[in-house]
């Protein structure tokens, strides 16, 4: 009788064990499919941002924008819909820049190259007029952007 004991706890014990095993190979799988998904979801970011990248280059290229883009600089007289034109290229490249920051902030952007796009806005933010309407309208973009731009106007990264 005692066989036949030590058998049923055996068998239990085994059963123990296998169970333990699975546990621990099912959180394995977790943290690897995790893992996964962390950098598919930087794989996203990256795609997405540069989608915007190049809806940016497609909205500077048209005639009107570098029309007044060329006015401006060459000191011409302004059309009345320079300002507007201008304007919202401004509000588009600042709105990319905040969304680099917010997905570089909660880890899904790489350092690397959120330091080149600020890199990039350093130079773009020397333009009297993108500083200019950048004072007009910080007030609505995140306060963490008001940091990294002002900085940048300033001279301090």
């Amino acid at each position: 009788m005692s066989d036949a004991g030590s058998s049923e706890r055996g068998f239990g014990y085994w059963l123990g064990v296998f169970a333990n095993l699975a546990v621990v190979a099912g959180i394995i799988f977790l943290g690897i499919e995790v893992r996964q998904n962390s950098e598919m979801m930087r794989a996203q970011v990256r795609n997405d941002i540069t989608q915007n990248v190049f809806a940016q280059l497609d909205r500077a290229m048209r005639p009107e924008v570098i029309a007044a883009q060329l006015r401006r600089r060459n000191g011409e007289e302004p059309h009345p819909e320079d300002e507007i034109v201008l304007g919202l290229m401004a509000r588009s490249g600042f709105r990319s820049l905040e969304n680099s920051r917010y997905q570089y902030s909660v880890g899904l952007f790489d350092e690397a190259e959120y330091r080149a796009i600020v890199a990039f806005f350093d130079s773009y933010v020397e333009d009297p007029f993108v500083a200019r309407w950048w004072g007009q309208n910080r007030e609505q973009f995140s306060e963490g952007l008001w940091h990294v731009v002002d900085s940048l106007i300033a001279g301090k990264e």
